[in-house]
């Protein structure tokens, strides 16, 4: 048994997105067989009560309203650092230090995208990881491909702090980890010195394994809905791909599922036959009650676990080869590919008018997932990890 600190930058309960899932589920794990204390920061959204758990040392949220935004815009531009770092370095640098000292950790497991990697000057003689999960800095710049004007200028200039926060700190860290070569890649063109291990994300797959009762003839596309790459995805399908489906499938139906929808988003609920859900209390009942899951992204980064989660649910998946980061799935077999517009609707035509071929496709996807993301696989990584970190800083 191992003494693991994690540092959070969300607390790991919700309202779910994909960080707070994954941390929440590598921390009941890993719980199992090791002394795991987590030090982190709650959503603004998040409520304070953490349900008992004695795990978890919260600290205040950073606040989300327009003067908070405004402050770590200033902080950024005084620092020459990204946005919030100052914030969260000012609530979460004594905590940190504090359990240091009285946990005295064999290793600490850092998730976070980037923000905490600076926690790295605290550790001393500790060996730490730094769960980045992605490549930080093409999810800032896919915000920026979104955006235009004043907006688009000062996520270019976060582009450009991004990456210099990779240099300075990242290194730092023994082992950095990623959900997929592709991400491995884009970390190691910015600081080519990172010591990068790929970890794919994993899937509670005994929640997801039920087939449900398919719909006639609807699509859906989940995620967290205020993502600029969920709401690029979103735009591209309901623009581009719906008409090229509705001649050949006439009853064809999307529903957009996923919390805090933009009003970006919220607009594309008044084209035809499509709705804009916003938060559901679970997505498990909309997967099943739908034919065929689409995830059309066309920018951004890491490992989709809305893809995961549809495949999971032996939903047949039709999805465009940027999605697959991380996801060593076959293409055909497995789900389908597509690069553009036309080539995705016609996958989508196909399975939804063989239903045979679109049970197919839904086991095989369940079967790949069960097989490659589920959360047992991705412990004994991360233990296998912490040990060479451990073992690296022993005196020799």
């Amino acid at each position: 048994m191992s003494r693991i600190l994690m540092c959070v930058s969300e607390a790991p309960y919700g309202p779910v997105n994909g960080y707070r899932l994954q941390v929440s589920a590598l921390l009941e794990r890993l719980s199992k067989s090791h002394d795991v204390v987590v030090v982190g920061v709650r959503g603004s959204d998040q409520a304070p009560d953490a349900g008992g758990d004695d795990r978890l040392r919260l600290l205040s949220p950073f606040g989300g309203g327009v003067a908070d935004k405004a402050a770590s815009g200033a902080e950024a531009l005084l620092h020459g650092s990204p946005m919030r770092v100052a914030a969260l370095t000012r609530i979460m640098r004594e905590p940190v230090r504090e359990q240091l000292e009285r946990f005295k950790p064999d290793v600490v497991h850092v998730a976070s995208p980037g923000r905490l990697a600076w926690l790295a000057e605290l550790l001393g003689p500790t060996p730490g990881i730094l769960a980045a999960l992605d490549a930080w800095h093409l999810n800032v710049e896919a915000r920026a491909q979104g955006s235009n004007g004043l907006k688009r200028r000062m996520l270019a200039a976060e582009v450009h702090r991004v990456r210099r926060f990779i240099q300075k700190w990242h290194h730092r860290f023994a082992v950095v980890t990623v959900v997929s070569e592709a991400d491995k890649r884009e970390m190691m063109a910015v600081d080519p010195r990172l010591r990068v291990a790929v970890v794919p994300n994993g899937v509670d797959t005994a929640a997801y394994s039920e087939n449900g009762t398919r719909g006639d003839g609807r699509l859906i596309f989940h995620g967290v809905m205020n993502y600029a790459p969920n709401e690029a995805a979103a735009e591209f399908l309901v623009k581009d791909v719906m008409p090229l489906i509705r001649p050949a499938c006439p009853n064809v139906q999307l529903s957009i599922v996923g919390r805090s929808p933009s009003e970006r988003v919220r607009r594309l609920g008044a084209y035809p036959d499509v709705e804009v859900t916003g938060e559901v209390p679970e997505v498990r009942p909309w997967l099943s009650r739908s034919s065929v899951a689409v995830c059309p992204m066309v920018n951004g980064t890491g490992i989709r676990n809305k893809l995961l989660e549809a495949m999971a649910n032996s939903l047949p998946c039709v999805t465009t080869p940027l999605a697959l980061q991380g996801i060593d799935a076959e293409p055909g077999r497995h789900l389908l590919v597509a690069s553009d517009a036309l080539g995705i609707s016609e996958k989508v035509v196909q399975v939804l008018r063989d239903q045979r071929y679109a049970r197919e496709v839904g086991q095989a996807g369940h079967d790949y997932v069960l097989r490659n993301h589920n959360w047992d696989m991705v412990v004994e990584s991360y233990e296998r990890i912490y040990a060479e970190a451990m073992s690296a800083s022993l005196p020799s």
